[in-house]
């Protein structure tokens, strides 16, 4: 599974490098959505990790892009707190299980994995 994380929190970024690694995955990091290496990525679908507040005024084109398989949004808020959205490619995650919890979710967001 091809990932793109563009996470600002370093020590948070690192620990998700480190586990999705182990999970397998192939990674790519970003600045931000405007990141010149965000384009030159592959063709191949691929799983979007962003903070909250990066992608705020973005998702919904971010969502309308094919190219994500899953938008996975960083919160600092509970799953349950959040309104239920209608595309279910969007995943939000609390930022304080971030790393176990997407480690937990790369095998089931293969493309060839059943949903």
């Amino acid at each position: 599974m091809h990932i793109v994380l563009v996470v600002q929190d370093a020590s948070l970024r690192s620990a998700l490098i480190a586990r999705l690694s182990i999970a397998g995955a192939s990674l790519v990091t970003a600045r931000d959505l405007n990141d010149p290496a965000l384009r030159r990525g592959s063709a191949r679908p691929a799983v979007l990790i962003v903070d909250e507040a990066t992608i705020a005024e973005q998702l919904d084109a971010m969502l309308g892009e094919p190219r994500w398989h899953r938008v996975v949004v960083l919160t600092a808020s509970t799953p349950s707190e959040r309104a239920s959205d209608a595309d279910p490619r969007l995943i939000h995650v609390q930022r304080d299980a971030t790393a176990a919890r997407i480690a937990e979710c790369v095998p089931g967001w293969r493309p060839d994995a059943e949903e």
